[in-house]
């Protein structure tokens, strides 16, 4: 899976609790980087932060979702997890699957990812 934070204490954060729950990470400390790293190497799932430098979490999502249609690819399923809950609906409306506010509950977020990543791998399968 990305992560996606420009706090580099959350990510870490997120990053060890993530790997302590057996999943693979991959981390990216601004939104440019995060889509370049989504589209080189289309993770299971995104763990993404909306504001941050370079390219705000929504232009990332919004990015990510336009070169999914234009390249007929399935959309990468995208968990939220911000500070910023006025932003809450514009990132389910491109289709987020998880909106988590921060600070977060540690069970809530492996939960969430964990649904999203069984979710992901039934669609996957048909």
């Amino acid at each position: 899976m990305l992560v996606i934070d420009d706090e580099l204490e959350i990510l870490r954060g997120l990053e060890l609790r993530l790997r302590a729950a057996g999943l693979n990470v991959i981390t990216a400390r601004d939104g440019q980087t995060g889509l370049d790293i989504a589209e080189a190497h289309r993770p299971d799932v995104i763990l993404l932060d909306l504001r941050m430098p370079i390219l705000s979490g929504l232009t990332v999502l919004e990015n990510l979702r336009r070169h999914e249609t234009d390249q007929g690819r399935n959309p990468i399923p995208v968990v939220v997890l911000s500070a910023s809950i006025t932003l809450r609906a514009a990132a389910l409306n491109l289709n987020a699957r998880y909106f988590l506010s921060k600070p977060y509950d540690s069970n809530e977020l492996i939960s969430a990812v964990n649904s999203t990543l069984s979710e992901h791998r039934n669609v996957a399968t048909f």
